[in-house]
């Protein structure tokens, strides 16, 4: 099955900014004329010349549907495709970027910063073991399929939830570099917010994946 010719110059862009980091980037990030390339790139994306239909979002049960683009060392690419009022439930991408792209729908995102920065910039041990993060308020954004890629860093923004509004909605997803639970602490974890009344913020304790969520792997279309 070919891959839409969008998708794979979005492939071929992001091979080259995620490269050069696996030789080593002092701010680990990509320069920033491969970032604003990668971002453009994206933006070009929607339902149609992604080969996204409606009936894509019928193929299985499940709450969400997923196509498997890439899977490389240095990040991987995806199609989330999310029936109406479908949510994928506050969970977490520990040191990673994400880049989301909105290909048709709308969805509102709300995304959580830790308070304390410090662990988990260097993404240490300590911080990948705690089961509870202090966090800021909740910054929540609608993003619809005429708005540009949006991005979230590898610690501001890291533990977010997406929601379909009213209807369906699919965004290709970036993640640099990808999940690693094995070798790096890149591991997945979902969270329940709670208020503390003490501390007067927002607590995130860390929970197993809701019930209620889980996502069927359909194929990516080529026409």
């Amino acid at each position: 099955m070919g891959t839409p010719s969008i998708i794979g110059r979005v492939v071929d862009v992001a091979m080259r900014c995620f490269n050069e980091l696996s030789v080593g980037s002092v701010r680990g990030e990509p320069s920033h004329s491969h970032y604003s390339e990668l971002l453009s790139t994206m933006d070009q994306c929607n339902a149609s010349n992604v080969y996204i239909k409606k009936e894509h979002f019928l193929i299985s049960k499940a709450p969400v549907n997923y196509m498997h683009i890439m899977e490389h060392s240095t990040f991987s690419m995806g199609i989330f495709l999310l029936k109406s009022g479908s949510i994928i439930p506050l969970h977490d991408h520990p040191g990673m970027n994400g880049y989301i792209k909105v290909l048709t729908g709308k969805i509102e995102m709300g995304s959580f910063t830790p308070r304390d920065m410090s662990s988990h910039r260097t993404r240490s041990p300590a911080a990948h073991r705690q089961t509870e993060i202090e966090v800021e308020p909740e910054v929540v954004t609608t993003v619809t399929s005429t708005d540009n890629a949006v991005t979230l860093g590898p610690i501001t923004g890291n533990i977010h939830r997406i929601v379909a509004l009213n209807g369906p909605a699919a965004f290709l997803d970036v993640l640099a570099p990808p999940y690693d639970p094995k070798n790096n602490n890149r591991d997945c974890f979902y969270y329940e917010q709670t208020w503390n009344y003490l501390k007067r913020c927002n607590i995130l304790t860390r929970i197993p994946q809701p019930m209620e969520y889980w996502c069927e792997n359909i194929p990516l279309p080529s026409k």
